[in-house]
């Protein structure tokens, strides 16, 4: 049995989730007085998390409260725009930066405060908590996000909405406008770009939890690519004229906005005080026509009587 003073310890320990990294130092990376170059000990590391959505619903700090319906997520998220007017005149034809003017607007989806039990959660999670790390746009490896980041380095934490009970709930009412949506969370140290200028395979909400982001959009060098037309991925930099022409240029701020369509060319840099957002990730590629057309027809030659077309 756990003798009282054990209990103690175990509970502080919990609650302060990196050794050293206190409420002050959470404040402290918050209003950006944290000194990033400062040595990090050589003990910091994560302690345990749980990698169960159920049980994470009890290590965050606020209840899970949704300001939005099944029927009203997109109405939240687009506001002031119509729904129908943002599908008619944007969807997958132009990036559109919407400003909410409320820093506090994704506060019931997450907050700063909450990225420790994020990480926490993602740590014990074989199957869903990958945690990347970038540093001067190239790929690192660290221990721990926390480290990571107060290193200087970028972290990326995809299928976050499988750590968050209040991003996965969102994620499931966005699965009611579009065949299928999922998360992941960007973490970036001030006055730093994680990656390289690319294009994605995929339709894209930005949700600016914290921080401020600048934004910048070209053109898109094939419409509507395929996963294997993305361009700028595995390392490969793109020259101004395979980025095409910049369609937008922002500065995305804490409860803003961003829609970025699939392959559309983006980058983006933290400003002073870093920058915490998530992407809703819409995998448009992979419920286009041409797709369902492919993956029927090879699911179609894999009957016995087609076993020829086996044959190089």
């Amino acid at each position: 049995m756990m003798a009282e003073d054990d209990k103690e310890a175990q509970k502080k320990k919990d609650t302060v989730g990196v050794d050293g990294l206190n409420e002050g130092a959470l404040s402290a990376m918050v209003d950006g007085t944290m000194d990033m170059a400062a040595p990090i000990s050589s003990d910091f590391v994560l302690c345990r998390g749980t990698a169960s959505l159920e049980n994470a619903m009890g290590t965050f700090p606020h209840e899970v409260k949704l300001p939005f319906t099944n029927q009203s997520v997109l109405k939240w998220a687009l506001a002031p725009h119509d729904v129908d007017t943002f599908i008619a005149d944007v969807w997958e034809k132009k990036a559109l930066h919407i400003p909410h003017e409320d820093a506090s607007y994704f506060e019931d989806i997450m907050t700063f405060e909450d990225l420790e039990d994020v990480l926490l959660n993602a740590a014990e999670d074989e199957e869903f908590g990958q945690t990347l790390t970038f540093k001067h746009q190239n790929q690192v490896y660290y221990d721990n996000g926390m480290r990571a980041y107060l290193d200087g380095a970028s972290v990326v934490l995809n299928h976050v909405d499988k750590q968050s009970p209040s991003i996965n709930l969102l994620c499931q009412a966005l699965g009611h406008h579009f065949p299928h949506a999922f998360a992941n969370m960007y973490l970036t140290p001030p006055n730093s770009q994680a990656v390289h200028p690319h294009s994605d395979d995929r339709d894209v909400l930005l949700l600016q939890v914290w921080g401020k982001k600048a934004w910048k959009i070209y053109s898109s060098p094939q419409r509507l690519p395929y996963s294997d037309e993305q361009v700028g991925k595995d390392g490969v930099r793109l020259t101004s004229e395979e980025m095409g022409p910049l369609t937008l240029e922002c500065v995305v701020e804490q409860g803003d906005v961003l829609y970025i369509p699939r392959g559309f060319v983006h980058e983006a840099r933290a400003q002073a005080a870093g920058s915490l957002h998530l992407t809703i990730a819409i995998p448009t590629q992979d419920f286009t026509w041409a797709g369902v057309l492919l993956d029927a027809i090879k699911q179609h030659l894999r009957a016995p009587q087609h076993a020829r077309f086996r044959h190089c």
